[in-house]
């Protein structure tokens, strides 16, 4: 299977994450689209229902099975860190 494209796959993730901020204004800082590699839940972007959701988006939208030992700010904590993520699995 080919790479993905990080560009494309930050993209999607940005397009879900301001769609998550129009559905719940989760904090006073939700009203902008974060820069991509700025922490979503320190800047209250998201909270750990957001994460969850994302989660979801991420299994949904690009195949992949997010195990209980990936769900790591490491992994998870920013628009950048998603997509580094999704192109690492994807391989």
């Amino acid at each position: 299977m080919g790479g993905i494209d990080s560009g494309a796959t930050s993209m999607l993730i940005v397009a879900k994450v301001s769609k998550n901020q129009r559905g719940e204004a989760r904090s006073s800082k939700a009203h902008s689209v974060p820069r991509y590699g700025a922490s979503l839940l320190d800047r209250g972007i998201i909270d750990l229902t957001g994460v969850l959701e994302v989660i979801g988006f991420i299994e949904d939208t690009f195949g992949i099975t997010v195990e209980d030992s990936e769900m790591l700010p490491e992994n998870l904590d920013s628009i950048d860190r998603i997509a580094n993520f999704v192109a690492r699995e994807k391989g």
